[in-house]
């Protein structure tokens, strides 16, 4: 049974195809992909012109505009690769300088063959109708498996680490643009250049001077004395607290805490008094809630210790 005949292309056959389907770019889609009525309408001119093989059809008019476009794919790339000079009329250019690394190349990329020393034809028209993979250029095909170019053979070397940043992360130290502002001068101390150092040199951090420590001194007062001494803070406290109470204030202005949260303060003092016995410090609980607002804040404000025990022994008559 024979085989069955196969469409054959000639360049004439291609600039027809690419005639109509520049003319009808418009209706091209994402990618330069035109639905399949633009392929049924363009096949009948090109077989109109068909010389030898079997009928181009829609379908083989679609597959060789498909091939075309991987065609192009490839020629973007090897326009961008080093190694050669490309021209339109012979290629890469390949000559006997560079035939070493073009043979290495096409053992990776054999469609790259053809280009050798030829161009190809249909370079603009492609161009004109695939304009955003032009824009991409190289990127949109890499036939090399890793190769950029044919200059420079494979290398099983991985890649060295990138350099370090030019800036230490350290906290002391400033950027460029603020080095002049601390009066880091640069490595040649010449200002009239008005360039700053590749490498700013760090700040030192200045530490405050070690002062000689002072302990506090501490007047002791006899327990008379701080009796007094204390009273009379209470009385300034409670002239205070009294003024500010019959002070008219604008609403949420107040100062003065509330008076059941006072004696919630006094009572959670009280309980602090650990040198009390229980039923004592009950007695000093029942004198709190019972007393006008002046004990409360008599009790508040006796902020030393001793001083607060012998008011309240004097208060619970304890001896």
């Amino acid at each position: 049974m024979p085989e069955p005949q196969r469409a054959q292309w000639n360049q004439k056959d291609e600039n027809v195809l690419l005639d109509y389907l520049l003319e009808h770019k418009s209706k091209a889609g994402d990618g330069g992909n035109f639905k399949q009525t633009v392929f049924e309408a363009a096949a009948p001119l090109v077989e109109a012109i068909q010389e030898v093989g079997a009928p181009k059809t829609a379908s083989v008019c679609k597959g060789k505009f498909v091939a075309l476009r991987k065609t192009y794919q490839l020629v973007l790339k090897l326009r961008s690769l080093s190694g050669w000079t490309w021209s339109d009329k012979t290629g890469c250019s390949i000559t006997a300088d560079s035939l070493g690394t073009w043979e290495a190349f096409i053992a990776k990329t054999p469609a790259a063959k053809p280009f050798k020393n030829k161009g190809w034809a249909h370079f603009d028209k492609m161009t004109l109708i695939l304009p955003d993979m032009a824009v991409r250029g190289g990127n949109v095909y890499c036939p090399s498996d890793g190769a950029t170019g044919v200059d420079t053979p494979p290398s099983s070397t991985p890649p060295s680490a990138p350099p370090p940043p030019l800036l230490s992360p350290s906290p002391y130290m400033s950027p460029p643009w603020d080095i002049e502002e601390y009066g880091v001068d640069s490595p040649n101390n010449d200002k009239s250049q008005g360039l700053l150092p590749t490498t700013p040199a760090p700040l030192k951090k200045r530490s405050a001077p070690d002062l000689p420590h002072v302990a506090p001194k501490r007047v002791r007062l006899n327990e008379q004395a701080r009796i007094m001494l204390s009273l009379s803070e209470s009385v300034s406290h409670a002239s205070n607290s009294i003024e500010r109470l019959t002070t008219p204030s604008t609403p949420h202005s107040t100062t003065i805490e509330s008076t059941p949260k006072r004696h919630q303060q006094a009572i959670c003092m009280a309980q602090c008094e650990l040198w009390l016995e229980v039923p004592q410090c009950v007695a000093l609980i029942k004198l709190l809630q019972a007393n006008t607002d002046a004990t409360v804040d008599m009790y508040l404000v006796l902020t030393d210790q001793e001083v607060r025990e012998a008011w309240i022994k004097n208060e619970l008559d304890i001896y």
